[in-house]
């Protein structure tokens, strides 16, 4: 399942909705002017070969995202009706469009919606319930929050057992986290009821065996963690090794961290640490992030703020971590830093066989999941829930100029199942918003005819296929009308 950041760029977009044939990439080879673009493969090219494909994008250099429509055609310069910001330079590489470049962004936002009121087209979340953190509102059923950042639920399962809870919620200690927590490095203490490394050095490491060679654990930290000069943050620590006589063996372990920017998953090897994959996320000092770490085999996931962002698998020789058994905290310190950090609400899971839950419902107008008993027993430890929501809409463009053009935006992957569906619906919402005459096009209109093209790409695209997803058989599943 992938990942929730951002996969399909609106570049990338736009051209499969035009489809081949209905755009066209040229580069300029000498400089023009503001008014004018040189190219000279189009000598000879007579003057419709442009003309029919009036809107002009700059992809890159001083104009990118800026786009004009062609007025003329001489020889090999492109004359355009209104001025580009600066010259436009050799080397410059243009797409050409028949029709405005934002009727392409707003025909896929405009399928996005359709798409996903049809179950075509979502983005997948994979994200966790704990039961015993969340209030019950009463005591025939039990009622929960959704996840974060998720509308629609596919499937619930049973994960694993609880290992610990620790909430820090004991008096302030300068000497011991207390809950038998090992300082391996360090001192450590708690503090307004939150964890912290009272000697504040970089490498501090406290840990705890809990038999947590398949697991989730989770944490809120906070720290100076928006620059990777001056920081100090909590790292959650994992499969760490022990001796063969059971001594803690801090020389192997993997952790995940935020810090400048980024979530990183790490690995320490013999005493060499480095990074095995990272995901951008926006880190500021002093704020509190929920950051979750899923190891089952050799599968890493580690989400923030439930918003999964790093999914790896260990290969080769980095298999040997999966048989370690310890977790805990680290902390990572470097120059100045001026906010101090803290870690609170520490939750660890064993990791076991899913059981798929097999009783559960939206209430709420789909704002709260319903998981009443089954039979005398009800939901504990972690439940792993999966489900959905809208993919992100792109941003809308100006007069002028297409916003973050060449950005991942769209959480799609070309290869996913319902991404031609994607392309078609939106080929059918291009074509109905030239029949209805909307937006200026550059051609002569054909009402008729756009909203009969319109019509035979809707029809196509209710034939294709939907995004993959879970296949529940319980009475919550996710019906679409």
């Amino acid at each position: 399942m992938p990942v929730a950041t951002a996969q399909v760029s609106k570049q990338t977009l736009r051209r499969a909705v035009a489809g081949p044939g209905g755009y066209r990439t040229r580069t300029t080879t000498s400089g023009g002017s503001t008014t004018t673009a040189i190219i000279a493969g189009l000598s000879g090219i007579g003057a419709d070969y442009v003309l029919d494909f009036p809107w002009t994008l700059a992809n890159d250099l001083a104009n990118a995202g800026e786009f004009h429509r062609a007025s003329s055609f001489s020889g090999t310069t492109v004359t355009f009706a209104d001025a580009f910001t600066a010259t436009v330079a050799n080397a410059t590489s243009l797409d050409f469009y028949p029709y405005l470049p934002p009727l392409y962004t707003e025909a896929v936002n405009r399928a996005i919606r359709k798409l996903y009121q049809q179950g075509k087209a979502y983005r997948l979340i994979n994200s966790h319930i704990i039961p015993h953190s969340q209030r019950k509102l009463n005591d025939g059923s039990g009622y929960y929050s959704m996840p974060r950042n998720m509308d629609r639920v596919f499937q619930v399962s049973m994960l694993g057992s609880l290992a610990l809870r620790d909430l820090f919620d004991r008096a302030d200690s300068t000497t011991e986290p207390g809950n038998s927590w090992v300082e391996t490095t360090g001192n450590w203490g708690v503090i307004s009821e939150r964890l912290y490394a009272q000697s504040d050095a970089n490498g501090d490491h406290m840990t705890r065996d809990f038999d947590l060679k398949d697991g989730v654990i989770q944490a809120i930290v906070r720290g100076t963690l928006a620059s990777g000069t001056n920081y100090r943050t909590p790292a959650l620590t994992f499969r760490i090794a022990e001796d063969r006589n059971g001594a803690i063996d801090t020389a192997n372990y993997l952790l995940v961290r935020l810090l400048n920017g980024v979530v990183d998953l790490r690995k320490v090897d013999a005493s060499t640490e480095s990074s095995l994959t990272t995901s951008t996320v926006p880190t500021s000092d002093g704020t509190d992030y929920l950051l979750r770490v899923q190891f089952r085999g050799t599968h890493t996931m580690v989400w923030v703020d439930d918003v999964l962002l790093i999914d790896y698998n260990l290969t080769g020789l980095n298999e040997k971590f999966t048989e370690n058994p310890r977790a805990g905290v680290r902390w990572d310190t470097g120059g100045t830093p001026a906010t101090a950090a803290r870690v609170d609400d520490y939750y660890a899971f064993h990791a076991e066989a899913l059981t798929v839950w097999p009783d559960w419902s939206q209430a709420g107008d789909n704002n709260v999941l319903e998981i009443p008993a089954f039979g005398s027993r009800g939901p504990t430890g972690i439940l792993y829930i999966e489900g959905g929501t809208i993919l992100t809409t792109l941003t809308a463009d100006g007069v002028a100029s297409l916003d973050s053009d060449g950005t991942a935006r769209v959480e799609i992957e070309t290869t996913d199942r319902g991404y031609e569906t994607l392309i078609e619906q939106a080929r059918a919402e291009l074509y109905q918003m030239l029949g209805e005459q909307i937006y200026p096009t550059g051609l002569p209109q054909n009402s008729e005819q756009y909203l009969r093209i319109a019509q035979a790409h809707a029809n196509n695209a209710r034939q294709m296929l939907g995004m993959t997803r879970p296949s529940p058989s319980m009475r919550g599943a996710w019906s679409f009308s």
